[in-house]
């Protein structure tokens, strides 16, 4: 009875908020390993600046900057309530660390596998699909769980920018809140709310037990 009253207030947000962090979680993957193989391996003007100004960012606690996030995706851009709207800031806020790890390991990768695929005529499309993420799959996959966790528990930015488009967590709060639910209820829901999160870390456990994750985590 506890698990079927916690569902039907929390059911609908369990596979929204899911599929929500998914998608943020993806995106910020593929962005970050974009973004570091650019600055890793290609040559352009004032690409240490840029990285320096990158690893700047990560000096800056993020809550500074929601007074201006705030509004600029509520009245600038009209995005409140809005998923679009509150996963922009999240996908770009997690470049920064992204783009640091990657380009970390990538750096790390031997330079002979990208000169006999230079050689083979392969262009930069098949070096990052056929080489860059095979050998980088450890690490990718720690950054997308932990990138899928991060989202999946987010509050403050989410009841910031989220008022009807409740998330998990924001939804959550607002039932504890209101003491709507009995407490084997509340409980339930917890336990629920909590599923997500150990599926994803059970399917990661594979690399992270194995010697490939720890060579993933030498940076």
């Amino acid at each position: 009875d506890n698990f079927g009253s916690a569902w039907k207030e929390i059911g609908p947000y369990f596979f929204r908020t899911i599929a929500v962090a998914f998608v943020g979680a993806f995106f910020e993957t593929l962005l970050s390993t974009v973004l570091a193989y650019i600055l890793c391996f290609k040559d352009f003007y004032f690409k240490n600046q840029i990285f320096i100004i990158f690893i700047a960012v990560l000096l800056v606690p993020s809550i500074i900057g929601f007074p201006i996030l705030v509004p600029l995706i509520r009245d600038t851009l009209k995005l409140g309530d809005n998923y679009i709207g509150y996963l922009l800031p999240t996908v770009g806020g997690c470049q920064a660390s992204g783009m640091f790890l990657f380009r970390t390991f990538f750096a790390q990768q031997p330079k002979s596998l990208y000169e006999c695929a230079d050689a083979e005529g392969a262009n930069d499309f098949h070096v990052f699909f056929k080489v860059t993420v095979p050998l980088a799959l450890p690490i990718i996959l720690y950054f997308f769980v932990g990138a899928f966790s991060g989202i999946y528990n987010d509050y403050l930015w989410a009841s910031l920018i989220l008022d009807n488009n409740l998330t998990m967590m924001t939804k959550m709060y607002s039932l504890v809140d209101s003491q709507s639910l009995q407490y084997g209820a509340m409980y339930a829901l917890y336990i629920i709310s909590s599923v997500p999160l150990i599926v994803t870390t059970v399917i990661s456990m594979k690399y992270f037990k194995s010697g490939e994750f720890a060579a993933g985590l030498k940076l």
